[in-house]
């Protein structure tokens, strides 16, 4: 049987400022998309993954939060999780739990470190179990408008891996949007497609999300209206190793605020592209205060054409604190190419 699903697609635009400051936009509608998918296939995909679906919280006197984790590998006896970093900085390592499908007791976690740039960590953990694992998808080759399901989980077995459906809406370089976000009271949510492929990590979301429409198969099979942000699973796994190697993980900033202007706005530029980001102003704390002037245009950053404010995000959330970073500006004042190299 065929479900026709008619969907109302919204922009995806991730506007940073470059000193990291994210906001939300979401334009007009786009288009209409048919979907063909049976109940069964997401039905199929969801029990291709959910073992290596994990529910991680911190639980303190006063606090009580959790996160939907993606177990992606096992090494040295340990498993290792990757999840949003949904604990502030007042965390004490001891109090993290993992909860995994088919144990109702918790299992002791150590976290093993954090990405603040992109809100990711990592945690590690023993079993006595054989758990499964899922690999990140480094070549992401997903289209607009392809079917995937959301999987997230609370710390009990009443909220265990609850599964909503939905399509993608949006793809960027590192992210892509979708609008199966299961919102509830968690923090993020899991992306698969329908051949049970782990696509990525939501960690924004906007979602209104309704409960109790179907329990099929033991889960929740819920319906979504609204959107989610994830980081594809390629860029993941760059993050998850950085923490391994490195444990906390902190990352350039240029610290500076920007703008995306049509590149007709500067008439005879000596560009060849159809936007132009400028530098709007440059806080006092930016490490290149002293090389960028404010109406700069950013054309390249360690060697990668920049035209839009999130190229020069998803460039920096890549950079850790301790590598260079190479700046080109064109100086509109008079006419000078400049290019800046800046370590710790």
């Amino acid at each position: 049987m065929k479900k026709k699903i008619i969907m109302i697609l919204m922009m995806f635009g991730l506007f940073y400022l470059t000193s990291c400051d994210k906001k939300i936009i979401m334009p007009d509608i786009i288009e209409v998309i048919t979907l063909a998918e049976t109940e069964q296939d997401f039905i199929n995909a969801y029990e291709s993954v959910k073992e290596s679906c994990v529910a991680i919280s911190y639980v303190t006197s006063s606090k009580n939060e959790c996160s939907a984790g993606l177990i992606y590998k096992k090494e040295n006896g340990f498993y290792y999780a990757v999840t949003y970093k949904f604990f502030d900085d007042t965390y004490e390592y001891n109090n993290f739990k993992i909860y995994v499908t088919n144990n109702e007791n918790p299992i002791n976690a150590r976290l093993v470190g954090f990405d603040n740039t992109n809100e990711i960590a990592v945690f590690k953990f023993e079993s006595e179990y054989e758990l499964a694992t899922s690999s990140f998808l480094i070549d992401f080759n997903s289209s607009l408008g392809e079917s995937v399901i959301s999987v997230t989980s609370g710390d009990s077995n009443q909220y265990m891996n609850m599964m909503s459906t939905g399509i993608i809406s949006r793809i960027q370089n590192n992210k892509f949007q979708h609008d199966s976000s299961l919102g509830l009271d968690f923090y993020s949510n899991l992306v698969f497609d329908l051949s049970g492929n782990f696509l990525g990590l939501t960690t924004l979301q906007e979602t209104k999300t309704i409960i109790g429409g179907n329990s099929i198969n033991g889960y929740i099979y819920g319906k979504v209206e609204g959107i989610g942000i994830a980081i594809k699973g390629s860029i993941l796994s760059v993050i998850a190793e950085d923490i391994e190697n490195d444990g906390i993980i902190s990352r350039k900033k240029l610290g500076v605020r920007c703008e995306e202007c049509d590149s007709v706005y500067y008439d005879g530029l000596p560009f060849d592209m159809y936007s132009l980001v400028r530098v709007t102003e440059v806080m006092s704390t930016s490490p290149f205060k002293n090389f960028l002037y404010t109406d700069d245009i950013i054309y390249e950053i360690n060697g990668k054409e920049v035209f839009t404010t999130i190229t020069i995000t998803e460039t920096l959330e890549l950079i850790n604190i301790d590598e260079t970073v190479t700046v080109k500006v064109y100086r509109r004042l008079n006419g000078e190419y400049i290019s800046y190299t800046y370590t710790k």
